[in-house]
């Protein structure tokens, strides 16, 4: 059903078919496929913050309770890095 979807015309270059796969893989326990899915779905996405949750999900350690991977520590004097 999926596939037929996917292949509709109006949703050819939409990002919300592989994002759907992804997240029924990951369910299914499919992390790599899922992993795919959501880096196919990130590169297609147009929104900014669409894109970066694609982006954390395709990084999720499934190992972590909810498959969020555990930032490091900040810096001893208070500052976020990168800024």
């Amino acid at each position: 059903m999926l596939d037929t979807v996917a292949e509709d015309p109006r949703l050819r270059r939409s990002h919300r078919p592989d994002a759907v796969r992804a997240h029924l893989l990951e369910r299914l326990g499919d992390h790599a496929g899922a992993r795919e899915h959501y880096r196919r779905a990130a590169r297609a996405a147009l929104n900014q913050p669409e894109k970066r949750y694609l982006e954390e999900r395709a990084a999720a350690d499934p190992a972590r309770p909810g498959g969020v991977r555990v930032a490091t520590a900040a810096p001893r004097d208070g500052r976020r890095s990168g800024r």
